[in-house]
């Protein structure tokens, strides 16, 4: 299996993402809700985004890495721009 551990994190960050943010040092103050980060049109995936619908809304994005790769925060930068341009249209 390509990605074993992927299925599992995505999973358990549905299930509850205030862990994963509190686990992160972020802190919700509003409700946390899941975006859709299907970006198929450039056959990629974002592990995970939600959005924090506080006072001031802001999304947080999880890539979950099960080992080092060095190109992790140039295609980080690429999974935010295509999901920010899907899940925040204008």
């Amino acid at each position: 299996m390509r990605k074993p551990y992927d299925a599992t994190t995505k999973t358990l960050l549905k299930a509850r993402p205030d862990a994963w943010l509190a686990l992160t040092g972020l802190a919700a103050d509003g409700p946390v809700t899941g975006l859709d980060t299907d970006v198929s049109t450039v056959t990629a995936t974002v592990d995970g985004a939600r959005r924090v619908d506080g006072p001031q809304p802001w999304l947080v994005h999880f890539e979950f890495q099960a080992s080092a790769d060095s190109a992790l925060a140039r295609r980080m930068w690429r999974y935010n721009v295509w999901t920010t341009a899907t899940a925040c249209p204008s």
